[in-house]
């Protein structure tokens, strides 16, 4: 399965393994394959470590770093390149479906509307879009993901540099983009335009209670953003209160 995660180092020499699965055009259930979706992977170092073209089916098999964070980008005609970061095993394996899919061009229209007015901050980088959510158990074997109204997220650059994120207004029937909205509100949604592209750090945290001044220590993850693309997560994970 692709997880976000935090970046770790490692000396010791790089084993690879394949990484299998089905490019789709969407991530919802009903959503199609993609037959010769481009299909590229990259290291924690920020290399490509493998390229490939799925087949007729969508399916595809990459290489990838074994034990470690790895990136995936894929892209092709009317979608929007697109982004994911993983944990890999220590053997080959296949994600399942609905894990690897593509924005498309219709998709980010849409979206840069709805939060139209938000800055750029550089009108050549990418998109950090999605909402923020939390696992919570509901027996010993499930649990379901609520989305947090608290919260806020910061993308990095390599240099540190901050960007700026953009949220909501809390209306349910037409939620538009409130440039006085500094976390995400009822839809639990965010965006960042004109982010940095390939790898950049991303911090996520939340109020428990803002009039205590309670909150949740913010987690950090390493994502990538393809070049002209956009990295979704939906959602994204923080951690639940103890």
């Amino acid at each position: 399965m692709i997880t976000l995660l935090l970046m770790t180092a490692c000396d010791e020499p790089v084993q690879f393994v394949t990484l299998s699965g089905t490019v789709f055009d969407d991530r919802y259930e009903t959503a199609d394959p993609v037959p010769g979706a481009e299909v590229h992977t990259v290291g924690l170092d920020g290399g490509e470590v493998d390229r490939v073209t799925a087949d007729e089916n969508g399916w595809f098999e990459a290489t990838i770093p074994a034990g470690t964070a790895f990136f995936v980008g894929v892209d092709a005609e009317g979608f929007v390149p697109t982004g994911f970061s993983g944990q890999s095993a220590l053997s080959d394996y296949q994600v399942s479906d609905g894990l690897v899919w593509l924005r498309s061009e219709e998709d980010k229209a849409e979206l840069e509307g709805q939060f139209a007015g938000c800055p750029g901050n550089d009108e050549d980088g990418g998109i950090v879009e999605g909402w923020v959510g939390v696992a919570l158990p509901v027996t010993d074997t499930t649990y379901r993901v609520d989305l947090v109204t608290t919260a806020w997220v910061t993308a990095y650059a390599a240099d540190g540099t901050a960007y700026e994120t953009c949220y909501l207004a809390d209306d349910n029937t037409d939620p538009v983009y409130d440039p006085d909205a500094e976390l995400t509100g009822i839809t639990g949604r965010f965006t960042i335009l004109g982010s940095p592209t390939g790898l950049m750090t991303l911090e996520a945290g939340y109020w428990i209670s803002q009039e205590d001044d309670y909150y949740m220590e913010p987690v950090y993850y390493v994502i990538y953003v393809p070049p002209g693309g956009i990295a979704p997560f939906y959602p994204l994970y923080v951690p639940a209160t103890l």
